[in-house]
């Protein structure tokens, strides 16, 4: 089974689960990555973040419910909205009517119809790798709680790096001594809340060490096997465009699957202003079960 499949084999979960309460668990397993794995592949995939999706499809829905006189309270109570008024509000951004008007024989909603995802080769075009096993280390840096950004800078990751004065980097770096070398941000324990779209997850800005530390936060890291891609061009557009060709192209046309492991990406040039600026992307992976 490849990851296509299983991509879609998740949002078929999804679908049947509207009016539940959508256990991302059982998508990430049947979808074999993490959560925040899952959320990424897709929105790289679909254009749009898996939050905004599952609000739209629900949306989507409520109409028909509407029109068969389901009351506005019972509707919002079907889709876990915490009230008629929250429901009211998130039917009126995206109709553009409120829940009442759309009982109505004249009323126009919109349909936001259910996805599903294929391959769609437009050209070839080779993604350069490599294959690196490693052993446990640890993470050491500064660790904070952000709210996910797929596009554009994320504010709140950019902010931390005031912390980091040519004295504190100059002690991490020499706290490094493993592969990737030198200054890199690691993501993890994700949560997303599917109808108000906030997205959480920790984010790492250190070192890759198998020393400790007292002075900063210390992840561990357990051995991985990790495929290695190069990112070069503006910060962050080449990045973000690589990370879409690695969940879009590359893992559909291999027999590696992310593992769900710790992802890192490590900078190898300062200025993020470069318009070559290199980065380094390490993805755990590992082979497909046949």
């Amino acid at each position: 089974m490849n990851n296509l499949m299983r991509l879609n084999q998740a949002m078929e979960y999804i679908e049947n689960n509207l009016i539940n309460e959508i256990d991302m668990k059982e998508v990430s397993r049947i979808a074999l990555c993490s959560e925040f794995h899952f959320s990424k592949m897709f929105s790289y995939l679909a254009g749009m973040q898996l939050s905004e999706y599952v609000r739209k499809r629900k949306l989507t829905l409520a109409v028909s419910d509407l029109k068969a006189n389901l009351s506005i309270q019972d509707v919002a109570v079907k889709y876990n909205y915490s009230s008629a008024d929250a429901f009211s509000r998130a039917f009126k951004k995206m109709h553009g009517i409120l829940p009442s008007e759309a009982r109505l024989e004249t009323a126009i909603t919109k349909t936001f119809p259910k996805l599903s995802f294929e391959i769609n080769i437009t050209g070839g075009r080779e993604m350069e790798y490599r294959i690196v096993e490693k052993d446990a280390f640890n993470l050491i840096g500064f660790k904070k709680r952000v709210t996910i950004t797929h596009n554009g800078a994320n504010e709140e990751i950019t902010s931390m790096y005031k912390a980091y004065t040519p004295e504190v980097i100059a002690e991490l770096k020499g706290l490094s001594n493993v592969e990737p070398i030198g200054m890199l941000s690691a993501s993890m324990n994700f949560v997303d809340r599917h109808l108000d779209g906030v997205g959480k997850l920790d984010h790492i800005i250190g070192i890759a060490s198998t020393n400790s530390s007292e002075k900063y936060d210390v992840t561990p890291i357990e051995a991985s096997t990790y495929a290695v891609f190069t990112s070069c061009g503006p910060f962050p557009k080449t990045l973000q465009e690589t990370w879409a060709k690695i969940y879009g192209q590359w893992f559909p046309s291999t027999n590696y699957v992310p593992t769900g492991g710790v992802e890192i990406t490590c900078h190898a040039t300062a200025d993020m202003s470069d318009p070559n600026f290199k980065s380094e992307i390490w993805v755990p992976v590992k082979l497909e079960e046949k």
